[in-house]
């Protein structure tokens, strides 16, 4: 049988097993639809076209997140090299060509991260924009696999980006050709690049004969065999991985200790000793250490080293514990053997220096002595089977996970670390029940699905799956970080949240303890189980109970840090803790529950990061957050700086990489959002210049307060609407508000205020309820939205009462970067967010803008938009030139706008008025002038000119003969050309 002959059978059980539609086209034609947009809005020069191209390629698993990862920092680094390359390879012609100037390209962006395969990935993906059907994805390491199956060498990684694409195309349409020859329904290149990767990936389901399976794995070279072909390898901690191996290899082979050299310590005996002792005295409780001793007392030396040998295991891949908190449990074990040595071996003892490849949050503290117990009797099961049965186990690493999953009484956490230890290249340092099936279930879909649920099914998902996220990088991935965690962890509908712990509790500071153990505490008194998970009003009621000697606003606030603490922190929110002149920053890893610490009975486990941050220069709103006061405090508006400090990588000895010598964590964040420069797109849609804008921009990004003002019609409102939905990006409508100000607008209209509601009984109640301020500031203050510009516009605001509307936020105008108490809600500090801008309109001819609050004028920035100076001078004439209309109108208002005079200056006419369609012709100007100024001058010259002298002075036709012109002259120029 030829090769394409099996990969026809073969694709026939497929196409039988898998609906290709479904599983493989759809989503890549739905990217590609989506991929096109994203190229017209480059072509066009639209702002958010690398935004639409990375909403795409998210949705689908076509290109390794860490090459998507660095494309967005190049994007943000280096935009214009990046548009630049990107915009060359979308011009026409498009082609596989063009694959080795892409790849040139984006490595000169990033050497390390954008080249090579994924490079290629991403090259084709651009291609699908222009047709998908023509031009599929490319995978690297799947598509060489292929190859290789129809006997054929791939290209290596070496050869150009054009010849490797080029040989992908190839042998799909020879797939193609084979598949239409026999009758398969496979349409094109793109349907055949899907059966390409089912081909390669997915396993045969139930309703294949076992015959034809067996058939296909051994075709596609499937291990099937039950012989030794495993390599032990290295995972994601090679340091630590070799030192435990050099205890488990002696132990399994039943050689001498690497401790000593000379005694055997895996024996039947040694472990027989320690586990009856455990027997006669309660070890499970009580501190480990203290426990441990007495069971050893009058022990043999064997059984000392046997003992330090099991918690040097339990601790050595931990990332949460500190090297001298582990070598100081293993050497004092030693240190009781009146026989052996009383430390480590040097190697040994310094492989505990290595950073972890876990967090194994309180349990690995809490349960040493259960861990101890189960490998205790993984030692003993070890000793009782044959040396077959051990050879068997040790031939495959899911053979071994069977072994030791039949070890008596349980304990998953510590069998699935010593399950890592053994096989690092395969299980990984997941060392949650939980959390492995939900890691495999979130992303099976790279497989094809699942192959099962028992745990050398989700063991092999999870292996596959990390090859898959890998790729050609020798980056390990990460499952507890980004881009991975948010993805499988997810959570129970709350943002992210982010407190501030005190870290003086009773009297006793408790940083270095939080940090060692990997825990955050709380003092509660008696108070335990009862309040956990309870709602305030429930806490409040205990807190009575037990803190009945303090007043009831020391007992509100005490209910309210027990209810923080218990209640609102939730797992995955960040924590930080002041600790002389730095913080400790950590990820919250546990519920709460009850533990004693120092007197300290609520605990949570925390994922403290290893280097703590200088706090003598934090970016804000950190420097005032610190100083709320309360031993809880929220400070999740500050969620952006913090997480940034998690984000940070780190070095083997807990140093920042990213920084000279080691230094400690800087965070990197952006109080005030990055506005974007106006465009000359803009500026010809207002019909002003570019540079005019541009001063207004920049006005924003230092003062982020402005307004602008000017006579009625001279485009305030258009230019403050339109320029805040250009900078806010026209996909965020919704970050732009607009609201007006009037003479009985009041506080409680802007702000928040007292509404009538109707309340359950029927009745009509008063219920607080959000202004349009409050609410745009929520909404920019949500997580997420931190580096995202948001505009209130406050149209005719001189026309407002402005003391009686913004009350106590005036403060806050000049101060931005203080909190306030408010009015109707005295509990909570509330701050205006950096990324919240307001836009004022005032019309001069309402009120004088020289009669406005000078504390007014203090906070915000004026911007004059005047008819016959600065930014709208010519903005009629510009207008009327795109229009291709004569410059009439634009002569007759600056005649009228000169027949007012200086004294009436304020007064003046705008160029809207002559903007309109009906103002085009003669007709529609005569109505204009007779409906709309006129009545307008009348009122400018009340008390001054009479109704008849108002139109002698002002007319149309009066200004007309000023002029010596006439309305014939109101014709498209082009027909006046044409003449």
């Amino acid at each position: 049988m030829s090769v394409w002959n099996s990969v026809v059978q073969f694709s026939q059980n497929f196409l039988e097993q898998v609906d290709l539609n479904a599983e493989e086209r759809d989503y890549k034609i739905a990217f590609a639809r989506g991929a096109k947009v994203a190229r017209q809005q480059l072509m066009e020069g639209q702002q958010q076209w690398f935004e639409t191209l990375r909403r795409e390629i998210t949705k689908t698993n076509l290109v390794n997140q860490y090459f998507m990862m660095a494309l967005i920092k190049a994007f943000a680094e280096k935009p214009d090299e990046l548009r630049a390359a990107i915009l060359e390879f979308w011009v026409d012609p498009v082609s596989p060509d063009k694959l080795d100037k892409l790849e040139q390209d984006l490595r000169a962006l990033n050497p390390e991260r954008l080249a090579a395969g994924g490079a290629i990935a991403f090259g084709a993906l651009l291609l699908m924009a222009v047709s998908p059907t023509q031009y599929p994805p490319f995978r690297a390491r799947q598509t060489a696999e292929f190859i290789r199956l129809v006997g054929r060498e791939p290209l290596k990684s070496s050869a150009s980006p054009t010849a490797r694409y080029d040989q992908v195309l190839e042998t799909i349409d020879e797939l193609v050709e084979h598949a239409q020859s026999t009758g398969l329904p496979i349409r094109d290149r793109l349907d055949a690049q899907g059966l390409m990767w089912t081909l390669s990936n997915t396993d045969p389901d139930s309703s294949w004969p076992r015959a034809e399976a067996d058939a296909f794995r051994s075709w596609r070279g499937d291990k099937t065999s039950s012989s030794p072909s495993y390599v032990r390898g290295s995972g994601k901690s090679p340091t630590a991985e070799e030192a435990a191996w050099k205890i488990l290899e002696p132990g399994l082979l039943g050689a001498p200790s690497p401790i000593d050299g000379k005694t055997q310590t895996w024996t039947q005996s040694a472990s027989n000793s320690l586990l009856e002792t455990r027997k006669s005295q309660d070890i499970e409780s009580g501190k480990f250490l203290e426990r441990l001793e007495p069971q050893l007392t009058e022990s043999s030396n064997d059984v000392y080293l046997l003992a330090a040998e099991l918690i040097y295991l339990q601790c050595i891949a931990l990332s949460n514990i500190r090297s001298e908190t582990k070598s100081e449990r293993i050497n004092t074990v030693l240190s009781w053997s009146p026989e052996g040595p009383s430390n480590l071996p040097p190697e040994l003892e310094e492989a505990l220096k290595a950073r972890g490849s876990f967090n194994g949050g309180m349990g690995f503290n809490m349960h040493i002595a259960a861990h101890h117990g189960w490998l205790l009797r993984f030692v003993k099961h070890l000793r009782s089977v044959s040396q077959t049965e051990l050879d068997v186990a040790l031939s495959s690493p899911w053979g071994w996970m069977a072994f030791t999953a039949a070890v008596p009484d349980d304990v998953p956490a510590i069998r699935y670390t010593i399950d890592y230890l053994v096989w690092p290249n395969y299980l990984q340092p997941v060392v949650s029940k939980e959390d492995r099936k939900k890691i495999r279930d979130t992303f099976a879909h790279l497989l094809g699905g699942a192959r099962g649920n028992s745990e050398v099914d989700i063991a092999q998902d999870l292996h596959d799956i990390l090859q898959i996220q890998n790729g050609e990088s020798e980056t390990y991935a990460e499952w507890y970080a980004e881009p991975y965690k948010s993805q499988w962890q997810k959570t129970t509908g709350t943002e992210r949240k982010a407190w501030l712990v005190r870290q003086a509790q009773a009297g006793n500071p408790m940083a270095e303890t939080w940090q060692a153990e990997g825990i955050v505490t709380l003092p509660a008194q008696t108070l335990g189980e009862e309040i956990i998970g309870q709602d305030f009003e429930s806490v409040l009621s205990s807190v009575k109970d037990v803190y009945g000697h303090i007043n009831f606003a020391d007992q509100k606030d005490k209910a309210k840090e027990l209810h923080r603490f218990a209640t609102q922190m939730n797992e995955g929110d960040l924590v930080i803790a002041a600790w002389e002149e730095v913080l400790l920053v950590g990820t919250v890893d546990s519920k709460a529950y009850v533990g004693d610490f120092h007197g300290n009975k609520l605990c949570r486990t925390v994922d403290w990061h290893p280097n703590a941050v200088p706090n003598a220069d934090l970016p804000d709103p950190l420097p005032r957050l610190l100083g709320e006061p309360g031993g809880i405090v929220d400070v999740s508006e500050a969620v952006l700086a913090i997480e940034s400090w998690r984000k940070r990588p780190t070095t083997n000895n807990g140093e920042d990489p990213g920084a000279p010598g080691g230094a400690t964590l800087k965070p990197r964040i952006d109080v005030v959002p990055q506005l974007k420069n106006a465009s000359d797109e803009l500026a010809a849609k207002l019909h002003v210049k570019r540079e005019d804008l541009q001063e207004i921009v920049d006005l924003l990004r230092t003062r982020q307060q402005i307004v602008l003002y000017g006579p009625p019609g001279t485009g305030k409102t258009f230019i403050g609407k339109h320029l805040a939905r250009y900078l806010a990006g026209t996909e965020h409508a919704e970050h732009v508000q607009i609201v007006q100000f009037h003479p009985s607008y009041s506080y409680e209209d802007f702000f928040e205020g007292f509404r009538p509601s109707a309340s359950t009984n029927g009745q009509v109640g008063f219920e607080l309820q959000p202004g349009p301020l409050r609410r745009i500031a929520k909404l920019a203050s949500q997580p997420g939205n931190e580096d995202k510009p948001f505009f209130l516009l406050i149209d005719e605001m001189n026309r407002g009462n402005l003391a009686k509307v913004f009350g106590e936020l005036y403060f806050l105008l000049e101060y931005r970067k203080d909190s306030i108490r408010l009015q109707y809600s005295p509990d909570e500090d509330f701050t205006l967010p950096q990324n919240l801008f307001i836009i004022g309109t005032m019309n001069t001819a309402d009120r004088s803008i020289a009669m406005v609050d000078a504390a007014i004028r203090r906070r915000f920035a004026f911007i004059e938009l005047h008819p016959q100076d600065g930014i709208i001078k010519d903005v009629l004439g510009s207008f009327l030139t795109f229009k291709k209309r004569s410059p009439l109108a634009a002569d007759l208002l600056n005649a009228l706008n000169g027949e007012l005079g200086s004294d009436k200056r304020d007064l003046a006419v705008g160029p809207s008025y002559f903007m309109k369609d009906d103002a085009l012709d003669a007709e529609g100007l005569r109505r204009v002038w007779k409906y709309e100024l006129l009545p307008l001058l009348e009122e400018y010259h009340f008390g001054e000119l009479d109704r008849a002298q108002v139109h002698e002075r002002f007319s149309l036709d009066a200004l007309l003969l000023g002029l010596n012109r006439s309305l014939d002259e109101l014709q498209f120029l082009d027909e006046v050309d044409a003449d």
